[in-house]
């Protein structure tokens, strides 16, 4: 589909439309549709149309962020969008600091646009599941947000780590500032010269490069050695991992990605110790972050 974002966002739209149309039985519809499957409310809402104004231009103004992150990414063409835009487009919401309420309701229209494009196609797209694997993290990140990012001490949270690929994997996060789906699976084709990393699974699709301590590199070599020259965490697992040393720590449990917020505000205060400007520093935390747009870091470093 060609045209502006206003134009393929309002073709969507009219594609899940039922505007003058009842929503009792639309909503009885998705009720039998669902045959043996539990009628929850977020289900038969998953499979309604859109029968307000109001509704609907709420969910063509998210469907308009998405296309615009998407165009970003080098997509233009909405019917094409994926799992993957809608999730960078999620995370790069969550690293905003919106508020959780903000992020569920843009969720849920994500979710909303799958329904969308399934219509206009006929093809059969659900962005649902990649959604529901960062509920968890965005929950994590956005609940408290008035509260000061980052673990007080990060190292004793990840030596209360039992599970050693799950440590590896926390102390990679730290060290070179990575999101947790970029270093949960690590092969061994991703490693380079200089203790780095070269992530591929990227929010954005771009790939980047990350330096960790030589020996946090050396036990990723030997790991990947023993796993057959890959290591795979469970992010669910490694998130309930991380929690569980948390508690052991002391601390409060503020997920996987303050890991993040300690990469930041170490790498800064590192940085402006060596004599650069705080706007340099901000820069090149920037780059090394993978943020699309540098204003994000100032979050991280508040």
């Amino acid at each position: 589909m060609r045209g502006s974002i206003n134009w393929q966002t309002d073709q969507l739209r009219q594609a899940i439309s039922a505007i003058g149309e009842s929503k009792h039985t639309d909503k009885e519809a998705a009720r039998a549709a669902l045959g043996d499957i539990p009628a929850t409310s977020q289900r038969i809402s998953d499979q309604t149309k859109i029968h307000s104004y109001g509704t609907a231009h709420d969910y063509q103004e998210t469907w308009k962020a998405i296309g615009q992150h998407a165009r970003e990414m080098g997509q233009k063409d909405m019917e094409r969008i994926t799992s993957e835009h809608v999730k960078s487009y999620l995370d790069m919401r969550r690293e905003s600091g919106i508020a959780l309420s903000t992020w569920r309701k843009e969720a849920a229209h994500a979710g909303k646009l799958g329904n969308a494009i399934s219509e206009k196609t006929g093809q059969r797209v659900d962005f649902r599941e990649a959604i529901n694997d960062l509920r968890a993290g965005a929950k994590d990140a956005l609940e408290n947000p008035d509260r000061d990012r980052g673990y007080v001490d990060p190292r004793e949270v990840i030596r209360n780590v039992n599970n050693p690929d799950s440590r590896l994997v926390a102390t990679i996060q730290m060290e070179g500032g990575a999101r947790c789906h970029e270093v949960t699976q690590i092969r061994a084709d991703q490693l380079r010269e200089g203790n780095t990393i070269n992530l591929t699974n990227t929010k954005g699709g771009m790939p980047r490069t990350i330096e960790v301590r030589p020996d946090t590199f050396q036990r990723l070599q030997q790991t990947l050695s023993e796993r057959g020259g890959v290591l795979r965490v469970n992010q669910s697992t490694y998130r309930n991992h991380v929690a569980e040393a948390a508690s052991r720590a002391g601390e409060v449990n503020s997920g996987t990605h303050d890991l993040r917020y300690n990469f930041a505000q170490d790498r800064y205060q590192e940085l402006t110790r060596e004599g650069y400007a705080p706007e340099q520093a901000h820069y090149l935390i920037s780059e090394e972050m993978g943020h699309h747009r540098p204003d994000i870091t100032l979050h991280y470093l508040r």
